[in-house]
């Protein structure tokens, strides 16, 4: 062990070092578990759609670019496990902010989620007396098989959006865990230069931003009280994304331009969503999102999910983006 020099004292070691080895496993785990199976998805995607003859091909464009964002993410969380494992100082505002952010998606979800699955529970099980399991190649899993998977994917949902992310908030947040990664990592980070708060609304932007880009393919996006299509809509979330996304990193730089640029996307998404959700046409929009899912529809949890308003969650978080991003405009600048 070394020692202080003439004062014959141990080096200090530093506080949490086995909890910072510890979740850093647990991320590096997760994103290595889910970010397999978000491609072996994508590849099933493909190759169910290549049997079915080119049918639901709008359907498999939404499924692989919504698989393809949360492939991302749940990426990113093998970066966040190596530099937790390596006591990066970079790694605990990273993860206050992710938590944060999973936690309010979740809250926005977790009702609806939790409906959907429950309802896709209780058709199965009421189901399952009176369909005989089939196995053969197109036709819909057998009615048990679903009830079980409804109740484990329900669960896992829950608790990877909401429970998994309080338990990491919970420890991060520790002034103990703050001076034990600064012992460990004591060269500033990219991640000193700007306040917590406005790291949050930076990398919110640039995740969102990216979600935009990548939901491109969809070719589906509400817009006020009409529902845009094809070629417009690719348009039009591009320039969401690139918005967002422009607005963010300029916001790191401390830049009121990127700020407004960034406000300024989350208010028109904020308007867009909300009069949607009240004078658009609900009906075609579960039809267009439904596109490719007939034959399966009662077996998949978004059906019962929209029975739900499906523009009135994004509607919500807009606006909850809108009020923040008013409450941060002060902090910006340096």
């Amino acid at each position: 062990m070394s020692q202080y020099p003439y004062y014959g004292m141990p080096a200090p070691t530093a506080p949490h070092r086995g909890g910072l080895l510890a979740w850093g496993v647990v991320m590096i785990c997760a994103g290595a578990i889910f970010t397999c199976g978000g491609i072996f998805g994508m590849a099933a995607m493909v190759s169910m759609q290549s049997t079915s003859g080119g049918a639901g091909s709008s359907a498999l464009l939404r499924g692989v670019g919504a698989m393809l964002a949360a492939t991302v993410m749940w990426g990113s969380l093998i970066w966040l496990g190596i530099g937790c494992c390596q006591g990066k100082r970079w790694v605990r505002p990273l993860v206050l902010v992710g938590s944060v952010l999973t936690m309010a998606g979740g809250a926005f979800v977790v009702i609806p989620l939790t409906w959907g699955f429950a309802k896709t529970f209780s058709h199965s099980t009421s189901s399952a007396a009176t369909t005989a399991p089939s196995f053969a190649p197109g036709a819909p899993l057998p009615e048990i098989f679903v009830a079980f998977f409804s109740i484990v994917w329900g669960a896992m949902m829950i608790g990877m959006m909401v429970v998994v992310p309080a338990f990491m908030f919970h420890f991060f947040q520790k002034q103990t865990v703050k001076q034990s990664l600064e012992m460990t990592d004591p060269k500033p980070r990219w991640t000193d230069n700007v306040p917590l708060p406005l790291l949050g609304w930076v990398v919110g932007c640039v995740l969102y931003g990216l979600t935009n880009l990548l939901a491109g393919p969809y070719g589906v996006s509400p817009l006020f009280k009409t529902i845009i299509t094809g070629p417009a809509a690719v348009a039009a979330l591009g320039i969401i994304g690139a918005l967002l996304i422009v607005g963010g990193w300029l916001t790191f730089r401390r830049s009121s331009l990127g700020w407004a640029m960034s406000f300024a996307a989350a208010v028109f998404m904020a308007a867009s969503w909300g009069t949607f959700a009240f004078f658009g046409d609900l009906e075609r929009y579960k039809q267009l999102l439904l596109d490719g899912f007939e034959t399966t529809s009662r077996q998949n949890p978004a059906y019962f999910m929209l029975e739900m308003n499906p523009a009135l969650q994004p509607a919500m978080f807009w606006i909850v983006a809108v009020a923040y991003g008013m409450w941060l405009r002060p902090r910006v600048a340096r």
